[in-house]
């Protein structure tokens, strides 16, 4: 399969082309994506998992069986306050509810029981 570049290609996926090509005789730019894809993510999930103190305190509680409402008491802050904390983590965590919440925070250890 004949692959055309752009002109505006990448000068490092343009290296990282000509140096396949010369080495297995073909380029194959998916699997490049894919991998890049890959590594980008895992990068920027790194980059996201910094979690203030109060958001680790959050977290923790949350794992427990308390609401909203009595984690908001006992952090001493309003049940909106509690909600941003929540929306934040579910972000930077990747996740939409509050299990999975919990779950990844123990799967990256940053809840201990």
């Amino acid at each position: 399969m004949l692959r055309l570049f752009l002109k505006d290609i990448h000068p490092d996926e343009l290296e990282r082309a000509l140096g396949e090509i010369h080495r297995n005789g073909y380029y194959n730019a998916d699997t490049y994506n894919i991998n890049s894809r890959r590594l980008l993510s895992k990068e920027s999930k790194d980059a996201e998992l910094r979690l203030s103190d109060r958001e680790r305190v959050f977290l923790q509680l949350a794992a427990s069986d308390l609401t909203y409402k009595q984690i908001a008491a006992q952090m001493n802050l309003s049940e909106r306050t509690i909600d941003g904390y929540r929306e934040t983590i579910f972000e930077k965590l990747r996740v939409q509810s509050r299990v999975g919440m919990v779950l990844e925070g123990i799967r990256r250890r940053l809840v201990s029981f």
